[in-house]
């Protein structure tokens, strides 16, 4: 027990089993069933995390969210949602499918919290394929890292399935886009023409054939009109901090999918995103 100045007890705050939204208990649950742990702080801010989208009206937008959270690997491998809601239809696997991390690639808290990748063999299968979207006129894909130097070109989400059924999130010099996003195929791609190495944010997401945008901590950066009346979707599946063979190895706090997010959804998302990060010690 922590002790004040005088030497004397201080008691250790109590959560309110009450106010613990209920897909955070959920969540809770079941990251203790995978071999994991919840701390009381974290379960509040994973509580606060979920009320934060509920009163944004964006519950519905996440078909899977992966937030990196709990006592350790196998706690972080747990997602807090895997449909757009927690009685409906759930995609993917229960758990995301580890490949080649280990325990000391996982800190929950803190400024090295998150989860680290490398150049050549890590990375997770979440088991959420394409045709899981609502409609190739509704996709996200979503993902919130450490920052770093960029050199070259690190996937942090990827899928090549069929033609038209491309999705990923690449974080490139300024030389290559900077941040590219593929959203359908590769004629549905944008990017920014800066490159960003601050911890934050990535949201790609098409809200109709002809409308993409690429979303860095919030705001719009990038933007496109290219048609994806040529997309489909199958059952590949969307590989994180990996994709094509190109991985990521930085740290990663976190990732999405699901429909498609207007730009003030998006910002919406990012703030709750963000203030979760930083109830962990891990935000901007």
């Amino acid at each position: 027990m922590p002790y004040g100045l005088l030497g004397s007890p201080q008691p250790v705050p109590m959560i309110d089993a009450s106010a613990i939204h209920p897909e955070a208990a959920d969540w809770a649950n079941r990251v203790r069933a995978n071999g994991g742990s919840v701390s009381g702080l974290t379960l509040a801010a994973v509580s606060r995390l979920c009320r934060r989208i509920d009163a944004a009206g964006i519950r519905d937008r996440f078909f899977r969210l992966g937030i990196f959270a709990g006592s350790n690997l196998s706690a972080a491998l747990v997602p807090l949602f895997r449909g757009p809601s927690l009685t409906g239809t759930q995609f993917g696997n229960a758990t995301d499918t580890n490949v080649n991390f280990v325990s000391g690639d996982y800190v929950e808290t803190g400024a090295n919290g998150g989860l680290l990748g490398n150049t050549t063999s890590k990375s997770l299968s979440p088991g959420f394929q394409t045709q899981h979207f609502p409609a190739v006129s509704s996709t996200h894909h979503a993902f919130w890292w450490r920052g770093g130097t960029v050199s070259q070109t690190w996937r942090a989400i990827g899928v090549f399935g069929p033609t038209g059924d491309h999705y990923t999130l690449d974080v490139r010099t300024a030389a290559v886009g900077g941040v590219v996003a593929r959203v359908g195929n590769n004629t549905n791609t944008i990017s920014t023409n800066y490159a960003i190495e601050s911890a934050g944010s990535f949201i790609a997401s098409r809200t109709s054939h002809t409308a993409v945008g690429l979303y860095y901590n919030g705001s719009s950066v990038a933007t496109s009109s290219t048609n994806s009346s040529t997309t489909v979707l199958s059952s590949t599946a969307i590989e994180v901090m990996s994709g094509g063979g190109t991985f990521f190895p930085y740290r990663s706090c976190g990732y999405s999918f699901g429909a498609g997010m207007t730009q003030t959804q998006a910002a919406a998302f990012h703030s709750a995103w963000s203030n979760f990060q930083t109830a962990l010690g891990r935000g901007l």
